[in-house]
């Protein structure tokens, strides 16, 4: 009888820790089912970063020059062997263009070209600093030139029958007509402006 009542003790002992086992595995299997499916104790997802747009910019201006431009001379005049001349360069393009600095100055003669050897600034009307000009369609740029034209010691002048100028930034030029005599070595030009200097 006594051994009958272990044998009943050791059959629920073992029953007990059965059940305490399926019960274990039974929280575990749910534990992992929801941590599937709340995404918890995975590997983690990378973030998803929201593309930026890039800032939008408005088309670049060209510089003023390049084919679309006519060269004038607006005013010229002289006094005690010294010319000065205001240049007007007018944008013939559909859309604006910009210049900012120095122009260069080529002009023809007897022998051909030449490129003059300019001196930036020089007199009061020439003296500022460059600054960026854009020119609408139809609009037009200034500059002032000086140089004399009575040979001196520095070298002797040259008569001309045409002239070329180069806008800064620009691969290309534009000539006009013009008349008169130039000493190379004393070609005085201010910088590219909106309106024509005074003075």
């Amino acid at each position: 009888m006594a051994r009958r009542k272990r044998q009943v003790r050791l059959a629920r002992r073992v029953q007990s820790a059965t059940l305490a086992v399926v019960v274990v595995a039974g929280i575990a299997a749910g534990g992992y089912a929801l941590a599937r499916a709340f995404g918890v104790g995975g590997k983690p997802s990378p973030a998803s970063s929201a593309t930026v747009p890039a800032p939008s910019t408005s088309p670049s201006i060209l510089s003023c020059g390049n084919g679309a431009t006519t060269l004038a001379i607006a005013s010229q005049q002289g006094a005690a062997g010294t010319i000065s001349t205001v240049w007007r360069v007018t944008n013939q393009g559909s859309t604006a263009c910009r210049s900012i600095g120095y122009p260069a100055i080529g002009v023809h003669g007897p022998t051909g070209w030449t490129g003059l050897q300019v001196i930036h600034g020089g007199y009061p009307n020439i003296n500022g600093r460059p600054a960026e000009v854009v020119v609408p369609p139809g609009g037009s740029l200034y500059f002032v030139s000086y140089w004399s034209d009575v040979t001196t010691n520095l070298g002797p002048c040259e008569s001309v029958d045409r002239a070329r100028v180069t806008l800064p930034g620009s691969a290309s030029s534009v000539e006009v007509a013009t008349s008169g005599s130039i000493c190379p070595s004393l070609v005085h030009v201010g910088p590219v402006s909106a309106s024509p200097p005074s003075g």
